[in-house]
């Protein structure tokens, strides 16, 4: 037999502090603001163009490795998935090679 007691459901809760008390808001009280995308238009289009920079000169260094290299490798899934920082990362790693 379970010795644990529970506590009675007919019994009132004691009320909580009032620093920790909260209150539900009730729905359409408040305006919804529009949702901001997270770029402004002028932005996006700037990072278009910068990423498709990089992708141009990342496909001309890719054209002059070889498929084996392993750095190619990664320069072409960094181009297909349109990764900027990995394209800078690998583009980065080839300048700095002897």
């Amino acid at each position: 037999m379970n010795t644990r007691s529970r506590p009675r459901l007919d019994t009132p809760r004691q009320a909580p502090d009032s620093k920790y008390e909260s209150a539900v808001r009730l729905r359409g009280a408040e305006p919804k603001a529009a949702p901001q995308s997270l770029e402004d238009p002028p932005d996006a289009a700037l990072r278009c163009l910068r990423i498709e920079q990089k992708v141009r000169m990342g496909r001309l260094v890719l054209d002059s490795l070889p498929a084996t290299d392993t750095r190619a490798r990664l320069l072409r899934t960094a181009l297909i998935r349109r990764d900027e920082v990995l394209i800078d990362a690998v583009l980065g790693m080839l300048r700095m090679a002897p």
